[in-house]
């Protein structure tokens, strides 16, 4: 807690008075206009030396005053608590058949007396979430049970089959300027393959405002340039290989930004777009979440690519962008943080302050041939840390990426809150 300090300083007034010893009238008479002046004078320094005091007096009390004055306490950052729930249908004939597994991770604010606006915000984002996620769970569990009566056998076997949706949060953000998370949801429901989405939301700390895109950032088009590059740069196969949903006759130098317009729209906040019945739907704009050193982009399954193509992610940190972004939501460089890291999404730092993101992610090593799990690893950036763990007993939930005094840890957790492992990044 900082406190001023004043220093209050007096200044006094020294006066001399001198008389000579009488020699004559004339003398005498400027001895006694002298001494009147003197007394004169020393009866106007009386006051000022009075009146000096008064002064110092008031300056001292004032100063006392304010030494002892408690300073306003320095706001605490946003405090979030995670909770998830599960629900396991078994088959109605078989106790040992799972038919269906479902996981929901919610997440809200504990300190709401000093974020009540924040706590309000997200405890409405959450609600709309849930609907969404318990809407889609009575659908799977209504198809799972038709499923198993018409094909049990696709539910026992060395390779059983189980629907599942798993709802997980990443919050990447939380501090006296914003709070934001991810959340991701995957599952299945039969068929070749899987699923999953993230979606970024992201609140201003203070009024618990859902922030758009059009609230943190200066300048789309500037915007809209640098994914581009980034996305040639570093998805260069999706050009090379076709792979992108971008016709073939546009130039490749143009392709990359071409695939984002067309996408999300010239704005990157999506646009209306018509059915052939003349039914009108929207079409979402691209996902986005503030991280510490900057803000991270991505796309979803389907957005720009197959299914096989998976999420491309798009960092664009506050230090290689100066002015591009809102400076009410900017954080400080190279400041201390604490962020929770869950599956489905790569969190994005600068880890050696080279003005570049570096990705943290928790991997499965496969055994391709066998089709089994080899073992587990965190790779950030360039480097990777194997975790010396029996396959069958990694019980890894979340993870809590933090900074200290430019020190970055990575600590692994069960979702009981175990700690897994511990690892330094730098």
């Amino acid at each position: 807690m900082d406190k001023r300090k004043i220093i209050a300083a007096a200044a006094a007034i020294m006066l001399t008075a001198c008389a000579a010893p009488a020699q004559n009238t004339a003398q005498t008479e400027v001895q006694e206009t002298t001494a009147a002046s003197v007394e004169e004078t020393t009866a106007e320094q009386t006051t000022a030396e009075s009146e000096t005091e008064a002064v110092t007096e008031a300056e001292t009390t004032a100063e006392t005053t304010e030494a002892t004055t408690e300073a306003p306490a320095v706001k605490a950052f946003p405090e979030f608590e995670t909770k998830t729930d599960e629900d396991v249908v078994k088959a109605d004939d078989n106790a040992e058949v799972t038919l269906y597994n479902g996981k929901y991770c919610n997440v809200s604010i504990t300190n709401a007396d000093e974020y009540s606006e924040l706590a309000e915000g997200v405890k409405g984002n959450m609600k709309v979430v849930r609907d969404a996620y318990d809407y889609n769970a009575g659908e799977m569990k209504s198809m799972v049970h038709e499923h198993y009566e018409n094909s049990p056998e696709s539910f026992t076997g060395e390779y059983p089959m189980t629907y599942y949706d798993f709802s997980s949060v990443s919050v990447t953000r939380s501090d006296e300027k914003v709070f934001a998370y991810v959340v991701n949801n995957e599952g299945y429901s039969g068929g070749a393959h899987g699923w999953s989405m993230n979606t970024g939301t992201n609140f201003d700390a203070q009024t618990g405002k859902e922030l758009e895109l059009g609230d943190i950032c200066n300048d789309i088009p500037r915007l809209v340039d640098i994914l581009a590059q980034k996305l040639k740069d570093n998805y260069t196969w999706l050009f090379d290989d076709n792979a992108a949903w971008v016709d073939e006759s546009v130039p490749y130098d143009e392709k990359p930004r071409t695939l984002l317009t067309s996408v999300y729209g010239e704005d990157l906040c999506g646009y209306d777009d018509t059915w052939e019945d003349g039914s009108v739907y929207h079409m979402n704009g691209m996902q986005f979440v503030f991280t510490p050193d900057g803000v991270t982009f991505f796309s979803n399954s389907y957005d720009l690519t197959s299914y096989a193509g998976g999420t491309q992610f798009m960092t664009v940190l506050f230090s290689e962008a100066e002015g591009l972004f809102n400076e009410k939501y900017v954080c400080e460089a190279g400041g201390d943080f604490s962020v929770r890291v869950d599956y489905g999404f790569d969190i994005c730092v600068d880890l050696n302050g080279d003005g570049t993101a570096e990705s943290i992610v928790v991997g499965t090593d496969y055994d391709e041939e066998n089709w089994t799990v080899k073992g587990f690893y965190v790779k950030a950036g360039d480097k990777t840390y194997p975790l010396d763990h029996p396959v069958d007993e990694f019980a890894y939930d979340h993870g809590v990426l933090e900074r200290k005094d430019g020190k970055y840890t990575f600590t692994l957790y069960k979702a009981d809150d175990e700690i897994l492992d511990e690892i330094a990044l730098n």
